[in-house]
């Protein structure tokens, strides 16, 4: 199997690094991920960004979802 890590950052924060393995089966991948309230208290706005490791892809994102 083939993966990839991808980093994931909160306003330039990384919070999060996950490991995807490529099991080649169709259809969209949906995880999830708390994030610290620290990190998003107060704020009306975030930034985040999926950046991958060198020699990976982070592929499409068609949606993200910030719940309280």
């Amino acid at each position: 199997m083939r993966g990839a890590r991808i980093r994931r950052f909160l306003d330039g924060r990384r919070i999060y690094t996950e490991k995807r393995i490529d099991n080649r089966k169709p259809g969209f991948v949906f995880t999830g991920m708390p994030i610290p309230a620290k990190l998003h208290e107060g704020k009306k706005q975030v930034e985040v960004r999926f950046v991958p490791k060198p020699g990976n892809l982070a592929g499409g994102l068609f949606g993200l979802w910030l719940a309280r």
